[in-house]
């Protein structure tokens, strides 16, 4: 029998600001972390935006795969009911999202805050996760994610790797 001694840490769900999008960055915490696969999950929302939130601006969330292929449909709520919040102000809002009963190795999760009185729909604010498969490793080697100029994680093990977008 071998003996080894690999342990697996919990890693927090860690949302990032949207790398190429034009909007105010947000602060997204869910629970349960991490999600449990076909069951509802909580996310927090919060942030200071540019722009007034009225009655027409909603939260986005939406899990997708590597090719950003939606996994399930998108889940939409306001953002608030006492509306208008004066931009600038903090603002707080939750959201309860099914996740989907299965999830790939790779997948993303977007969340937007979006005005949809104005046509097109403006982006206001967003922030995303990105998962890559987990692994267990005993020996030197690694395959944490890490981060290019770019913002999109590649693969340790080989340092060039990139994740299709």
């Amino acid at each position: 029998m071998v003996n080894a001694n690999t342990q697996l840490y919990k890693k927090a769900t860690t949302f990032e600001k949207c790398p190429t999008y034009i909007a105010d960055p947000l602060t997204v915490t869910i629970s349960p972390d991490p999600f449990v696969l076909g069951k509802p999950n909580t996310f927090t929302i919060s942030g200071k935006l540019s722009a007034d939130i009225n009655n027409q601006t909603v939260v986005e969330i939406s899990f997708a795969d590597k090719f950003e292929s939606l996994l399930e449909p998108m889940s939409t709520s306001p953002v608030c009911t006492q509306c208008p919040i004066s931009a600038g102000s903090q603002f707080s809002t939750v959201a309860t999202v099914n996740v989907p009963a299965s999830l790939p190795d790779i997948y993303s999760v977007m969340i937007e805050i979006t005005d949809r009185l104005n046509q097109p729909p403006k982006l206001l604010g967003c922030a995303y996760y990105i998962s890559t498969s987990t692994t267990i490793t005993t020996s030197a080697s690694s395959s944490v994610p890490t981060k290019t100029a770019s913002g999109y994680p590649t693969a340790a093990t080989s340092g060039s790797e990139k994740i299709e977008r």
